[in-house]
């Protein structure tokens, strides 16, 4: 999954916390990211490296995308909508997420052009209850 950025977009530093969602995929005892495979606890705090942007396959949405970084959606909303149009999502759980004040972070649009972030920290917070099947 490739976050797609408008062609000025530019790396920013949360002033507060932003309150973004995130699909993570139940595995056993444990979660993981569905893209990444990373393990997942709740709550939990991680921190990873934010690549700076490289063009990329235009989509109509812009020239730049970032691959690695930490992935999340703007509205839960989408992704309710990304389990009617992906079968595997049906599988995962919503998770409420922040990053955190003082976090690096891009905005931009996911493959479906839904609002997105990729950033360098995120913390799981809490599972939503919402049924995605």
């Amino acid at each position: 999954m490739c976050l797609h950025l408008k062609k000025k977009s530019y790396r920013m530093t949360a002033k507060r916390n932003i309150v973004v969602y995130k699909i993570i995929r139940p595995v056993g005892n444990y979660y993981e990211t569905p893209y990444q495979y990373i393990k997942i606890e709740i709550p939990s705090c991680l921190e990873t490296k934010l690549e700076k942007p490289k063009m990329g396959p235009t989509y109509g949405i812009g020239d730049l995308i970032i691959e690695k970084g930490f992935h999340s959606c703007k509205f839960v909303k989408d992704l309710i909508q990304l389990s009617r149009e992906y079968d595997w999502v049906k599988e995962c759980i919503l998770v409420k997420c922040i990053i955190p004040k003082g976090a690096q972070y891009y905005i931009g649009f996911d493959d479906s052009k839904r609002v997105s972030y990729a950033s360098d920290k995120l913390n799981y917070i809490e599972i939503l209850n919402i049924n995605l099947k």
